[in-house]
């Protein structure tokens, strides 16, 4: 039987940690079997025949001479990689082990999938490591991880957005690439091949379409880094994550739930301006409910940042919450979206959004199922 009916906020990622389960194995570390991230040649052996292809490395060029940009952009891919292959051993350990809320009729066929595919992250991982460490740039190691899921359901969809994000992402460390290293944009090209034959087959198994979309969503690293932070727990990285340079927004947060209906519609956000709070109230940030020059910014397909004026602000305490308009229909805006709080409304392209945030991302989903009965019956 399909998963069905996903009851699941995948608002921001500040909202899922409230839901971490209180298991043995919480945090979650990186898989350890074969020593990774430092595994043997026999255990490598291990890890590629697990991924069905050898590693990158193994039969390539000579390392490329790195940029700055390039040694970050990297940095950033192996931070998402650990946190992946945390995420993907966690959630084969629940299935596994026969915890409560992570049954499924096809529990042999999952298995083998996500053991396919936790292999292919693990390789992705050590691919990035060996280029850094052949330019001398510093490695990240592994973290530890909370994540908010407590059902297979939960789960799963949690991986197809989280998966949807990375490869909008690596769009833009590709775009950088073809500008000082273009010999890895090959690499980069076939990762988000990957990452989309997995993302299928999570939209699959939700009873979605498995294509969203004919151009699939872009991102930006500050997006993603900001979304891993909230899900790394605070002092289990062996070592200073400024080190990666990248900037962190504040958790922005769509409230109620993610999964929204493909159709025109308000939004409301939420974010916690904390100590900016005076200084965002003193430039007239919600005076008379008045945006004062505030907008949400989405990034939706390969479309220019679409922004949309920021409505009905309200302040509690330090908390800031503002409206907008979803403008559906115009953008046919299917698939993944992703929202920033801003201060400027006018972007010619993604890569101006950043110098301009407050917040972000909230994320948000509007997608078509398979099952035009189901459509998102279960969220009503």
């Amino acid at each position: 039987m399909l998963i069905k009916h996903i009851l699941f906020n995948v608002c921001t990622l500040t909202t899922l940690i409230l839901a971490v389960p209180t298991t043995p194995e919480f945090p979650y570390p990186v898989p350890s079997t074969n020593s990774f991230p430092h595994p043997n040649i026999k255990q490598l052996h291990h890890i590629e025949t697990a991924a069905d292809g050898l590693v990158n490395t193994t039969n390539a060029p000579p390392h490329p001479k790195l940029s700055p940009k390039d040694i970050t952009n990297l940095q950033l891919l192996v931070f998402n990689e650990f946190f992946e292959t945390a995420f993907f051993n966690s959630l084969l350990h629940n299935i596994t082990n026969n915890v409560t809320g992570y049954e499924y009729t096809k529990k042999t066929e999952l298995v083998a999938i996500l053991k396919d595919i936790l292999a292919q992250e693990q390789l992705h991982a050590l691919n990035a490591i060996s280029i850094l460490q052949a330019n001398d740039a510093f490695v990240p190691s592994p973290c530890k991880y909370q994540f908010g899921s407590t059902t297979l359901q939960h789960a799963i969809n949690f991986a197809q957005v989280f998966t949807t994000i990375f490869m909008g992402t690596l769009q833009e460390i590709a775009v950088s690439f073809s500008r000082s290293n273009p010999s890895l944009v090959r690499t980069m090209a076939a990762m988000i091949a990957n990452e989309a034959e997995q993302g299928g087959y999570f939209r699959h198994v939700l009873e979605k379409k498995p294509s969203a979309h004919p151009f699939p969503t872009t991102s930006l690293p500050e997006f993603l880094f900001s979304a891993l932070n909230i899900y790394t727990v605070t002092g289990s990285c062996p070592f200073a994550v400024d080190k990666i340079n990248i900037t962190v927004f504040r958790p922005f947060q769509l409230d109620g739930v993610g999964m929204i209906k493909p159709e025109d519609q308000t939004l409301s956000f939420t974010t916690d301006m904390g100590r900016d709070t005076a200084a965002a109230r003193g430039m007239g940030y919600g005076s008379n409910g008045t945006g004062s020059g505030l907008f949400i910014t989405y990034l939706n397909a390969q479309l220019k940042p679409i922004s949309e004026p920021a409505t009905n602000l309200r302040w509690n305490d330090t908390v800031l919450t503002v409206d907008a308009r979803f403008p559906y229909s115009k953008y046919l805006m299917t698939g993944l979206s992703l929202a920033a709080l801003t201060t400027r409304g006018d972007f010619s392209s993604v890569d101006a959004v950043p110098e301009f945030t407050l917040a972000a991302p909230a994320v948000m989903q509007a997608d078509h199922y398979l099952n035009s009965e189901d459509k998102l019956g279960g969220l009503e």
